[in-house]
């Protein structure tokens, strides 16, 4: 009964919580807790029916339910996917996607959802979408495609994106080293030590 309880505060807190996150990067962490404590009390099932119900009202409907916010379309979303469910899950990021088309957490979940369905172009295309939104990431988001195309052997895209990084910020030791890493993996030894000795001089 004691843990019981602990998991009820967790669920009560989470609402607060939520509302003094700093940060996309907290919110995750809260939205993923919320989602382990709901879990835990056996509320999970009834608030995901709860919330898919309200997916998509039907235009018109006077008796239909207010349409699900940015928040509730969110953490439905990251229900969906944590049980798999990739088509549910299709359904809420394109109403996501229609109505909030600058949510960063909607846009993340995106990425992750074109991973998981096997596309790389949609990954792609979430991290340049994330690109023109979050400016100031633009480097993260960058490592993220020469990533998704290193992954996937397109070691010349992988290459092209990390010199896109590179001449992003010109000082960006972790970019060179990006590029030699590719280049290595690639099996183009020359070109990653030479990318090695320009870290190296940046550092």
């Amino acid at each position: 009964l004691a843990v019981e309880k602990k998991w009820n505060e967790a669920v009560q807190l989470f609402d607060p919580l939520l509302a003094a996150a700093p940060n996309a990067y907290f919110v995750d962490d809260v939205e993923a807790r919320h989602l382990q404590a709901l879990k835990a009390v056996g509320a999970f099932d009834e608030l995901q029916q709860k919330l898919m119900a309200r997916l998509s009202p039907l235009k018109g409907d006077l008796g239909a339910p207010p349409p699900l916010s940015e928040n509730e379309l969110r953490l439905l979303a990251r229900m969906t996917l944590m049980e798999g469910a990739l088509d549910a899950t299709r359904r809420i990021l394109d109403e996501g996607k229609a109505r909030f088309p600058d949510s960063l957490a909607l846009l993340r979940m995106e990425a992750d959802w074109q991973r998981r369905a096997g596309s790389p172009e949609g990954q792609i295309a979430a991290f340049r979408r994330l690109m023109e939104i979050q400016p100031k990431q633009k480097s993260d988001w960058l490592r993220e495609i020469a990533r998704v195309h290193q992954e996937k052997g397109k070691w010349d895209e992988a290459i092209s994106v990390a010199k896109e990084m590179i001449a992003l910020s010109p000082a960006n030791t972790e970019a060179h080293l990006l590029e030699a890493d590719i280049s290595f993996a690639a099996q183009r030894p020359e070109q990653g030590l030479a990318k090695l000795r320009e870290a190296l001089k940046l550092s």
